[in-house]
C-alpha cells in the first residue's frame, strides 16, 4: 500500500506549475488559499492527469468544464 503526500495549495501549485498552467492565486471565503484557473488551464490540468492515468481526476475535471464553471456541482 502507498500513501500520497497531504495535498495542499504548495503541491497544487508545483502541479499546475510542471504543466505549464497559469493559475491566479485568491482567498475563499474561509481565509483558506485557493486557485483559479481559466478552461484553458482546465483543459491543461485534464490532459496532464490523463497522461499519468489518474483517469478519475481527469474525468472530474472533464465534469467541471461541462457544467462551464458552476460551484454547484455535488
Amino acid at each position: 500500500m502507498t500513501s500520497s503526500p497531504p495535498f495542499s495549495a504548495a503541491l497544487f501549485k508545483s502541479i499546475t506549475a510542471a504543466l505549464g498552467v497559469e493559475t491566479r492565486p485568491t482567498t475563499d471565503a474561509f481565509g483558506r488559499p485557493d486557485f483559479t484557473i481559466n478552461r484553458a488551464g482546465m483543459e491543461q490540468l485534464r490532459d496532464g492527469a490523463r497522461a499519468v492515468g489518474e483517469n478519475d481526476f481527469a474525468d472530474r475535471i472533464q465534469q467541471m468544464l461541462d457544467a462551464g464553471g458552476r460551484k454547484d456541482l455535488p
